[in-house]
């Protein structure tokens, strides 16, 4: 599977499991360190770590191993790095304090 099929179908599975504003951005001409980001919201903590789980298991599948993943102590913010792509879920109080989807709206944005 090619990286641009993995991060629609990162999409799909992240609306399947109810997370909102879910955003891919094509970053690769602006970004040294991924080509891209995906962004999402999950309504509280516990369905962020839900969320979180869902993406390791599906890369697992896929053989990619993250190399990293951060999960701040507040909860409000998880940071999957996949070298190709980066995932970050937010519960709806981190989106709106670190408002990552302005930092990136001007580039390309991936239907899923």
């Amino acid at each position: 599977m090619d990286i641009d099929s993995i991060v629609k179908e990162i999409g799909r599975e992240l609306d399947n499991k109810k997370a909102t504003d879910i955003l891919i951005y094509k970053i690769g001409d602006k970004a040294s360190f991924a080509d891209y980001m995906i962004i999402a919201t999950a309504g509280s903590s516990r369905q962020l770590n839900a969320l979180e789980e869902t993406i390791k298991e599906l890369c697992f599948r896929w053989q990619l191993e993250a190399k990293n993943i951060e999960t701040g102590t507040s909860q409000i913010w998880t940071l999957m790095d996949y070298g190709d792509f980066l995932v970050n879920i937010f519960t709806e109080e981190g989106r709106e304090r670190y408002a990552l989807h302005k930092l990136w709206s001007d580039c390309v944005q991936i239907e899923f």
